[in-house]
């Protein structure tokens, strides 16, 4: 089963839930995780990050793409501004049949405050061109509308690379999030239940919203607690991305 727009749409109408931009009930109507399949489109949208972090290995988190070349994720899932990170496309797990990028610049806002979005900026491959990597990779928008200012519990779709069953493939999962008032708040808290739960290695990952324009990022998750998890609130930090983003060029077409 893969986790199209199509298919998460069914899967609300079934529990008599309305996939426009306000739900009429918070309830979790899919519940468990679903594999990402190379031919769903959301594959191509979210990558795995490897941090060199020591010399016992690689620690691994996950970013979104919102631009062909740059990756979105959490400071915390990176080791040092100075150091190359390896981004992985395709949902995994292994490196069969995926793609590997190396970062050619990383930009962060303040790396000790928690949550704060970091960027990543991938090398080009040899050869490649803007078609080429459009290919590869399908960014998602982020949602920057301040129209969207819900009383009541929003569902998002989360994806993660996190360890489950023995591997990480991108695997995703549905919840609910809460926020207070749209300007003054940085975090997304959402129930921690049996069946729907976050683990390192999700981290940085997207929670996705679906609006009458398609999928769009609200929030990328930040920390596990006891009872519930915390997502950064994306749109907090619009200012910041889109500054970022236009100081820096696209790959050449």
């Amino acid at each position: 089963m893969t986790v199209s727009q199509r298919h998460f749409t069914n899967i609300l109408s079934l529990v008599g839930l309305t996939t426009t931009i306000s739900l009429i009930s918070p309830v979790i109507s899919w519940a468990g995780f679903v594999d990402i399949e190379p031919r769903d489109p959301l594959a191509k949208s979210v990558a795995e990050i490897e941090m060199p972090v020591s010399v016992e290995g690689l620690a691994k988190c996950t970013g979104t793409f919102i631009r062909e070349d740059v990756l979105l994720t959490e400071t915390h899932c990176i080791s040092g501004e100075d150091r190359v990170h390896r981004i992985v496309v395709g949902p995994g797990p292994g490196y069969e049949g995926r793609q590997i990028f190396l970062s050619r610049k990383i930009v962060l806002t303040k790396r000790f405050t928690k949550p704060s979005p970091a960027l990543i900026f991938l090398q080009p491959l040899k050869g490649e061109t803007l078609e080429m990597r459009q290919a590869l990779i399908k960014p998602l928008p982020v949602l920057m509308n301040t129209s969207f200012s819900w009383s009541t519990s929003q569902q998002m779709l989360v994806l993660g690379y996190g360890k489950r069953d023995g591997d990480g493939r991108l695997r995703g999962h549905t919840r609910v999030g809460t926020r207070g008032n749209w300007w003054n708040t940085e975090l997304i808290v959402s129930p921690r239940l049996p069946e729907s739960y976050l683990v390192p290695g999700d981290s940085g990952g997207p929670a996705l919203v679906e609006t009458e324009e398609g999928w769009k990022l609200w929030g990328t998750t930040w920390a596990i607690q006891v009872g519930y998890d915390l997502f950064m609130h994306v749109a907090r930090y619009q200012n910041w991305i889109s500054s970022t983003l236009a100081r820096e060029p696209r790959l050449p077409k």
